[in-house]
């Protein structure tokens, strides 16, 4: 096989096996076996191990697009951005739970006090959700695309990777739907998915206009 077939293979593999996981009947088999609580480590720790073995097998292309010269202005910019989208994307975990709270400390320190778990999904329509439904998918997006290095490898990584959050995306924003129904159904139509719909623009201008409102 050649490179981009293995590496293909590893980023469908990943993908599929991971949205698999995701489902209502995955999760209600993995009750059977776990505490509901322990989800979210549970599945930090397959995909840590997932990642882990995805890098092992990688098979780098050794064809480069472009290579950002280090100590240059642009690949300072480009190594400063991977920096930015990576923090904007934690940060913006407070908008839906917590990032710590996505790993499941929040749920193990809970449980460890006897305190009941925190909810899993809350509405939040303050500050950048205001504009985009999921800004951490859309930081996050970014990320992948802001490497000072790109290879034939790495271009298929990142265009696999949009893919896949998209998707992703896309799935939540119905699961939120159900979960919050017309509330949610309200909130999509002034919001876009992961960029700003031409709704939310106008009111970002506004806000801008007014800092009050604005972020």
């Amino acid at each position: 096989m050649s490179w981009w077939q293995i590496d293909t293979l590893i980023m469908f593999s990943y993908g599929f096996v991971h949205s698999c996981l995701t489902t209502r009947p995955a999760m209600k088999l993995y009750e059977v076996f776990f505490p509901e609580w322990s989800w979210n480590i549970g599945m930090c720790v397959f995909s840590a191990v997932t990642l882990a073995l995805g890098i092992i097998y990688w098979q780098p292309s050794g064809h480069y697009i472009y290579v950002l010269i280090p100590g240059s202005p642009l690949f300072h910019f480009a190594a400063l951005s991977m920096v930015a989208l990576l923090g904007l994307t934690i940060y913006c975990f407070r908008y839906t739970s917590t990032f710590w709270q996505w790993l499941g400390a929040h749920q193990l320190i809970a449980k460890l006090r006897g305190q009941k778990p925190p909810t899993p999904y809350r509405m939040n329509v303050q500050g950048i959700k205001r504009y985009i439904r999921f800004p951490h998918h859309t930081f996050l997006m970014l990320f992948f695309w802001a490497h000072p290095i790109m290879t034939y490898d790495t271009l298929l990584f990142s265009v696999g990777a949009t893919i896949y959050m998209y998707l992703g995306t896309w799935h939540m924003d119905k699961r939120l739907e159900s979960i919050f129904g017309n509330e949610w159904r309200s909130y999509k139509k002034v919001t876009g998915l992961m960029l700003p719909s031409p709704k939310a623009w106008s009111r970002l201008f506004t806000d801008l206009r007014q800092p009050s409102n604005a972020l």
